[in-house]
């Protein structure tokens, strides 16, 4: 377990010091920059990834350019840290410059050294492995990704659309089509916060995480320490996975 230490020093997005512990991971916690913990989570798992130490300060990194990163509809406040240090671009699904990663476009394969992927994989539409796949694909040989999903403690593994092939969404319910050309409605929904597709697809264990990216290929996979606080009703998962 990482020492607690490091929860409370300083903010990995702006470098200020932190005056409080994090309650949650969607609770600013930094009155600085304004960022979550879990932005901030993943800030400094891209910048282990990348080899800086965990208690590096952001403020003192030199600018890389030869480094190139993508965000998948990063927080901004991420993608703004990030920006002037890495080549890097936040990307996303909804508006330009937009990347789908279950079917990346051609000039992004094998381009990236780094993908930070932050609660994303739950809002792809099956098959759940091509969003994987196409993390991989964009990733260069011994790149890595940072992905992070949502939890809930004593929930199983869940594909809550198993089979499907065509849906939409009306009046707030989802009504799909299964490979057998079965015909649901899903009047009870969950939707999550945020811009683009928020519709929850799926409810991942770390387990089931780290099972399916090794089946497509990553070689090395690291869970990252979540405080304490965190463990109880709905929690994160965050791994640097490598090519």
């Amino acid at each position: 377990m990482l020492s607690s230490r490091l929860f409370k020093n300083r903010c990995s997005i702006c470098g200020h010091i932190l005056a409080t512990k994090p309650v949650n991971t969607e609770v600013v916690c930094c009155r600085f920059c304004g960022s979550t913990w879990r932005a901030q989570a993943v800030c400094r798992a891209i910048l282990c990834g990348l080899g800086y130490p965990e208690d590096a300060n952001i403020r003192f990194i030199e600018n890389d350019l030869s480094r190139m990163g993508l965000g998948i509809s990063d927080d901004w406040r991420l993608a703004r840290a990030l920006l002037p240090l890495f080549a890097y671009t936040n990307s996303y699904l909804h508006q330009f410059p937009v990347v789908d990663i279950c079917s990346p476009p051609k000039e992004t394969l094998e381009k990236f050294e780094f993908i930070s992927c932050s609660d994303v994989l739950e809002h792809t539409p099956p098959p759940r492995s091509a969003a994987l796949v196409g993390l991989y694909q964009m990733l260069k040989p011994a790149g890595f990704a940072v992905i992070s999903v949502p939890l809930r403690q004593g929930f199983q593994f869940a594909e809550f659309y198993p089979g499907l092939t065509t849906w939409k969404i009306e009046n707030d319910s989802i009504y799909w089509v299964d490979g057998k050309g079965h015909e649901s409605i899903d009047h009870d929904p969950e939707f999550h916060g945020g811009q683009g597709l928020t519709l929850a697809f799926r409810q991942w264990t770390e387990e089931k995480l780290i099972e399916e990216l090794k089946a497509v290929g990553f070689s090395e996979i690291v869970s990252r320490p979540i405080p304490p606080q965190f463990n109880f009703g709905r929690t994160i998962c965050i791994v640097i996975a490598r090519k």
